[in-house]
């Protein structure tokens, strides 16, 4: 069973207990489409804090039930 994607970014469903650090989202479609801003927020996210959100990789299908295999 495949959970539905999640259009929220970064994540908010994590248990209250569980530290998360607000991190830069990058927009992967729009950094490969040649959006310079896009490029200048991954640009900042790797060099200023060296981790960030990635959205629109292509790859939320193999994501997501993982998600749902944590919450089993």
């Amino acid at each position: 069973m495949v959970a539905p994607q999640s259009s929220v970014y970064p994540r908010t469903d994590f248990p209250e207990d569980l530290e998360c650090h607000p991190l830069l989202v990058v927009d992967y479609a729009k950094v490969a489409a040649g959006d310079e801003h896009e490029v200048d927020q991954l640009y900042q996210a790797c060099t200023a804090l060296g981790f960030f959100y990635l959205k629109h990789h292509g790859v939320e299908h193999l994501t997501e039930p993982m998600f749902a295999m944590g919450k089993a």
